[in-house]
């Protein structure tokens, strides 16, 4: 299907075609890239709703071979945390409160076991999750678990939502 599309793209350049013909293609190109690696998306919007509205106070998404599928939600933090393995590749929406706000964090955890190829598709694909979990204050990436220790992410949170003015800290 891939293949498809992307020689009528270039035939379609090719041969001079109208520019809204391949603005067409392309868009359905990308359409099908989307559905491809991430075909579960739905229900991903679910979790991420779910996390929005209070619901939830978490939810994952991880790889099944070279797929993004919906992981787990649930409402504790450390819950999260102790999910992440040593060799897993794991996106991540979560909510935490900071002076009484909601602040929401989209976090990318490759873990120190990963390796380099499967780090490099998690930076290129982490896109395609981004245009379902829109809203966050803060992206963060971490390969050790203390970089996502609930304090260190709070004040993360903080500082990005510019609730630390005049404490004189950072």
């Amino acid at each position: 299907m891939f293949r498809f599309l992307i020689l009528a793209c270039v035939v379609g350049f090719a041969v001079g075609s109208q520019v809204e013909e391949l603005r067409y293609l392309l868009r359905a190109l990308e359409m099908t890239r989307n559905q491809a690696l991430i075909p579960d998306s739905e229900k991903l919007r679910e979790m991420y709703e779910d996390v929005r509205r209070g619901a939830k106070g978490w939810c994952t998404a991880t790889y099944d071979g070279k797929i993004i599928v919906p992981g787990d939600c649930g409402m504790e933090y450390s819950d999260l945390l102790d999910l992440l393995g040593e060799d897993d590749r794991c996106y991540a929406y979560a909510k935490f409160e900071v002076d009484t706000r909601d602040k929401f964090a989209f976090i990318t955890w490759i873990g120190p076991s990963v390796s380099p190829l499967k780090k490099a598709k998690v930076s290129t694909d982490k896109a395609f999750v981004k245009k379902i979990w829109t809203e966050f204050t803060k992206e963060i990436l971490a390969d050790e678990k203390s970089d996502l220790k609930e304090g260190k992410i709070i004040k993360m949170l903080e500082m990005a939502s510019g609730a630390a003015y005049g404490t004189g800290q950072r």
